[in-house]
């Protein structure tokens, strides 16, 4: 979307040349008039423009005194000055105060197209310029952080694994100090206690002074932390040198956790507790091994407070064996459900029947009362969600869901959980026949608005604005559901009401004009034959 303005006191330059810029044709070109200086202040308060054709002498605002107007709202919006009179002083003076261009009224149309394009496409470079890129370059650093965590968080996914070339083009974006292709050891430090009346900010800086001091302690170790709880550090930890022993890198984080511990407790005043991974684990890994440390922090001796507990291989293989919940852990059952989640309220459907069908086949080889449990989980959300779009009368009328209140009305497990993929696909399937009813409600609620009010101003703008959409968005989206452009289909409305007008009444040529919503008769005229390749004059003579 591109917004252009002509300012001028005189009504016959800003019509005219109005029409010019129309006659272009340009469906992402949107033109404003002031005949006033006022009128062009009051513009640029509601609107966004891009370039700015204005007289340069006008009554109570000269066009320079306009242009530093213009620039205090929208900087980077160009200014082209347009005059009746060869003066050096004036032309002087609008450059110096920033103009893009000074313009005779007498060099005539083309002088002024060709500034119009040089303008255009000066400012579509000027986007790409190298203070836009350096700002965004320091906009990135300052979201660096927030980056890294959102990638790591992603890593944990253990159902997703990425390939380690990708992997490795993204800590090196991100600027993630570990290695992308080498295992990483797990740490996770615990606040047991909070001093009195403290706020997030306060919690965030001692969390921070805990991560300098594992840093402080740890100088031959790559390491970075992320807050993964109110009370929670998750460190990963890899030797600076890759070729070090694993057992060797294991003894010197373990024998550095009792320090650590104590400068924390002395220093900050803060008992902490620490829980170490028994191995380095490969990053496609990562989500089980925290998910074995959060167990082993929650559960036992590991809810003591001022501990430091080491994972024992040994036991965690006791676990695989006795509870297979323990070893997967309900924080990756709690994440795979907020993925179900996540696909049901963003119509993912592939991915919701994938991520479903991937924990049926690991809860099916469990006990009873964890299939139970998430059976009736995945029910609960699919209710909630059916009662919450008002569509459960709906859904019902093609599937007892009924049926969704009791697990033991299926024959078996693997049954029950097809009864429940058979609901989330009626579900699915409802909510994308509303999303295209939804659709062609709005294009038609637009197209009876555009047939009522053809004699009106019907810029995309005001349409947008009228069904809540971006401009340009709506522009794309017409199209996307009709296969026209807007301006095309509110044009060929106008052209065939402007015909309608022309074979059944008298009225004259200027007069027609503004009832299809020209307000110049010549530049409907003009438009009329470009699209109908005869004037309206003849074409009233070859139908009457």
């Amino acid at each position: 979307m591109f917004r252009l303005m002509i300012v001028d006191d005189e009504p016959i330059i800003v019509d005219g040349l109005f029409e010019t810029f129309r006659g272009m044709g340009n469906p992402d070109l949107e033109i404003y008039r002031a005949y006033t200086p006022a009128q062009a202040v009051e513009t640029i308060s509601i609107y966004k423009i891009d370039l700015v054709f204005t007289d340069i002498r006008m009554p109570g605002m000269t066009g320079i005194e306009l242009q530093q107007l213009i620039v205090e709202q929208w900087p980077r919006c160009k200014v082209i000055f347009l005059s009746g009179y060869n003066d050096f002083n004036y032309v002087q003076k609008a450059i110096r105060a920033g103009g893009y261009d000074y313009i005779l009224k007498t060099e005539g149309e083309d002088k002024i197209l060709e500034a119009f394009h040089k303008a255009v496409k000066d400012i579509s470079f000027q986007l790409e310029e190298e203070q836009l890129l350096q700002k965004a370059k320091r906009t990135m650093q300052e979201a660096v952080p927030i980056l890294q965590k959102e990638y790591l968080i992603s890593l944990t996914d253990d159902a997703k694994p990425e390939q380690t070339e990708s992997r490795i083009k993204r800590f090196h974006d991100l600027q993630i100090p570990l290695h992308a292709d080498a295992p990483v050891l797990l740490l996770i430090c615990r606040v047991d206690d909070w001093f009195e009346l403290m706020n997030y900010s306060d919690k965030s800086l001692l969390l921070y002074a805990i991560h300098n001091i594992v840093e402080e302690y740890l100088q031959d170790t790559i390491l970075i932390s992320l807050s993964v709880q109110s009370n929670q550090l998750l460190f990963m930890l890899q030797p600076k040198l890759k070729l070090q022993a694993e057992a060797r890198f294991l003894h010197i984080v373990e024998e550095t956790l009792d320090s650590i511990q104590g400068t924390c407790k002395s220093l900050i005043k803060l008992p902490i507790s620490m829980f170490l991974s028994a191995r380095l684990v490969p990053w496609e890994g990562l989500g089980k091994q925290i998910a074995k440390l959060t167990h082993l922090l929650r559960r036992g001796i590991g809810q003591n407070k001022e501990i430091i507990l080491m994972e024992q291989d040994n036991l965690s293989e006791h676990y695989v064996g006795q509870n297979q919940i323990d070893e997967i852990g309900y924080v990756l059952f709690r994440k795979q459900i907020s993925q179900l989640e996540v696909c049901l309220e963003s119509g993912q459907q592939e991915d919701f029947e994938k991520t479903f069908l991937e924990m049926v086949n690991e809860i099916k080889l469990l006990g009873p009362f964890i299939q139970r449990q998430y059976y009736f989980t995945v029910a609960m959300m699919l209710i909630n969600y059916m009662n919450n779009l008002n569509i459960t009368a709906e859904i019902g009328r093609d599937i007892d869901i009924h049926s969704m209140l009791s697990m033991d009305e299926h024959k078996t497990w693997v049954s029950s959980c097809r009864y429940l993929l058979e609901v989330s696909g009626l579900v699915f399937q409802f909510k994308s026949k509303e999303v295209i009813d939804k659709s062609y409600e709005l294009i038609e609620h637009l197209k009876q608005f555009i047939q009522k009010h053809l004699n009106e101003e019907l810029s995309l703008t005001r349409l947008a604005g009228m069904v809540h959409l971006n401009p340009s968005y709506l522009s794309r989206f017409f199209k996307q559901m009709t296969g026209t452009v807007l301006t095309d289909y509110i044009t060929g409305l106008r052209i065939a009401k402007a015909k309608s007008l022309l074979r059944e009444t008298d009225l004259k040529i200027q007069d027609i004009a503004p009832q299809v919503g020209f307000d110049s008769p010549a530049y409907f005229i003009r438009l009329f034959k470009k699209e109908m390749h005869v004037t309206p004059s003849e074409y009233r003579d070859k139908n009457s």
